[in-house]
């Protein structure tokens, strides 16, 4: 985790390597987890190396890091969930481990459910994780009035650390629902006046969300104010973009306390990509005429150079349409096309299907 360099990362495996030749029980996995953080084929290779056996074995820890980083362009690597089940499933049923069994618990027959129920009782460890764990398990084969009692535990056993708050909070809402929002939320705010970003997101989505019955225009405002006056100018990206796409309700709280163009053109002032396109966004929905839209789509320009996918796309479709720029043809095509390389997912297909267009045009012709 410390490793500078790749001399540095390569002696920190060596390291594991040697832990697990020496019989580190928890080697094995931990190196696997650490290899298939990259993409090389070779480190993904000896990954799945070593979580096979373990799986073999009736671990869970390796069945589920198996499942968690499959990687679709990886032979070894495309099991779902049904594939992997079926492929452990005699395992898992003859020795599996309180991981395996909570893995199976779904999918098992319901003759077999409150069996394997039994058996994660009596060789789990009552530690948070675990207990949070066998929540999820009990959720998802619909027994949710367990599920909470578990999460109950689970709380007691969260000690304050905020990221155990912020899973807390996503616990109560997945596996219990509506019926726990006051547990969710309250999880979430003592997460986020601890210090976690992560809460400060999920707050902001409750608040912001029409659909959920937490929805509150007034609240959300109270988050947004303080995200204005307590993150960074490069942080704040991320928190202007959903204050654009909030409600105008939401929109119309925050504008009760501050003009809403300060912080988007603070943030942008930074040099943030992220934030100029956002900044740029902002403008552009509430341009009222040909020289507010220029000045948009120059903020929009800004970030596009700087990187940004989404930036670059929309930058196209202005110069395909000539929104506050000329309309340029070769200029929305190239524009497309470096979004498409940067990643963004509609870029692509549409780079795509010009190209097949070409391409049919060219065999026509």
């Amino acid at each position: 985790e410390l490793a500078a360099t790749d001399n540095e990362r390569w002696s920190a495996l060596q390291l594991m390597r040697e832990a697990m030749k020496r019989g580190e029980a928890d080697a094995a996995i931990r190196l696997a987890e650490i290899l298939l953080r990259d993409t090389p084929a070779d480190t993904r290779a000896e990954a799945w190396e070593l979580l096979s056996p373990l799986a073999v074995q009736g671990s869970g820890d390796a069945i589920n890091l198996m499942l968690h980083y499959a990687n679709p362009e990886d032979p070894e690597g495309t099991l779902g969930e049904a594939e992997l089940f079926a492929r452990f499933a005699d395992v898992i049923d003859a020795r599996g481990d309180f991981q395996a069994l909570a893995f199976a618990l779904p999918r098992v027959e319901p003759s077999k459910q409150q069996d394997y129920i039994h058996r994660m009782k009596s060789v789990m460890t009552c530690d948070f994780k675990s207990s949070v764990r066998f929540s999820e398990a009990l959720s998802r084969i619909g027994r949710r009035e367990e599920a909470r009692q578990w999460l109950d535990i689970a709380s007691n056993l969260a000690d304050d650390t905020p990221w155990k708050l912020v899973k807390m909070g996503d616990s109560y809402r997945d596996s219990v629902g509506a019926a726990a929002s006051a547990e969710m939320m309250s999880n979430y705010t003592r997460a986020w006046e601890s210090g976690s970003s992560v809460a400060r997101y999920r707050l902001i989505d409750r608040y912001t969300t029409p659909s959920h019955a937490e929805y509150d225009p007034e609240a959300a405002a109270e988050m947004f104010l303080d995200a204005f006056a307590t993150l960074e100018d490069e942080r704040l990206a991320s928190v202007l973009g959903r204050l654009r796409g909030s409600t105008e309700e939401v929109q119309a709280a925050v504008a009760r306390h501050v003009d809403l163009i300060a912080p988007y053109a603070r943030a942008a002032a930074s040099g943030d990509v992220a934030a100029m396109r956002e900044y740029g966004y902002f403008l552009r929905d509430r341009a009222s005429g040909p020289q507010d839209m220029q000045v948009a789509i120059s903020w929009i320009e800004k970030a596009a150079e700087g990187g940004d996918a989404s930036a670059m796309f929309e930058l196209s479709r202005a110069y395909a349409f000539g929104i506050g720029v000329p309309a340029d043809a070769d200029d929305a095509a190239n524009w497309l096309r470096l979004a498409a390389v940067a990643g963004h997912g509609k870029a692509a297909d549409l780079a795509a299907q010009a190209n097949l267009l070409t391409t049919n045009q060219q065999r026509l012709q």
